[in-house]
């Protein structure tokens, strides 16, 4: 695989350069943290309210680590936007 990607890049078919990698790395790793992370933490998080209530210590320490983690994902991705609309380095 590594020389039809040197290949491609070498006849400038498939470049990356920085700010597209950077792209797809923050939407990749969106993807994953959704899929992976926040996806299973909520319907869990779901679980718990309806069997200790909203109050609940663990609820409230697990929705806070989950709106963290959903902010930092926002940061990232309106990061990716400005990467996206500036193309810094070309």
């Amino acid at each position: 695989m590594d020389s039809v990607d040197n290949w491609l890049v070498s006849r400038d078919i498939w470049t990356f350069e920085t700010w597209v990698a950077v792209g797809l790395g923050v939407w990749t790793y969106a993807f994953l943290m959704g899929a992976l992370v926040i996806g299973p933490t909520s319907g869990r998080l779901g679980r718990q309210i309806q069997e200790e209530g909203a109050d609940a210590p663990a609820v409230k320490a697990g929705v806070g680590r989950l709106f963290l983690l959903a902010r930092i994902e926002l940061v990232l991705l309106i990061l990716v936007v400005l990467d996206m609309a500036l193309k810094p380095g070309t």
